[in-house]
């Protein structure tokens, strides 16, 4: 019970930083700054409505991590 309510306060903390980004820092990234579609920080906040906050972040941070040059990118649905 304890651990689940963690993982949703990890989940929401997590929901309010990447809305930060999207609203206040992505508009300063240059046109074309992700590689996948859906974006990346759609991809984060996806995978934590679908798995929690741990598990959550971990795959958006594997995601973020192949978002770099030298990745091909593509269609990666969460």
């Amino acid at each position: 019970m304890i651990l689940s309510i963690l993982d949703y306060v990890l989940a929401l903390l997590a929901k309010c930083l990447v809305v930060f980004y999207r609203l206040m820092l992505q508009p300063l990234v240059p046109l074309g700054g992700c590689r996948f579609t859906p974006s990346c920080s759609q991809y984060m906040l996806d995978s934590l409505s679908r798995n929690g906050g741990v598990r959550g972040i971990a795959l958006g941070i594997r995601r973020i991590s192949r978002c770099r040059p030298g990745c091909p990118g593509g269609h990666d649905p969460a």
